[in-house]
């Protein structure tokens, strides 16, 4: 299980080398960025919405 990050850190590094060897692949891997800024963004707002769900539900 500890090794599961480095592992899949190493593919993420060769498909983004892979990327960038091709035509184009600096957008993609621009994309690819604000398309992982916007998910994060995305679940910090689900997870606050369900805190603030269960912290009403509390004071009930």
């Amino acid at each position: 299980m500890t090794l599961l990050p480095f592992i899949l850190s190493g593919l993420l590094f060769q498909a983004l080398v892979m990327f960038e060897q091709i035509d184009g692949g600096a957008e993609v891997i621009e994309f690819l960025a604000y398309a992982i800024i916007l998910l994060v963004v995305a679940m910090s707002l689900v997870t606050l919405v369900i805190s603030l769900i269960d912290y009403l539900r509390s004071l009930e």
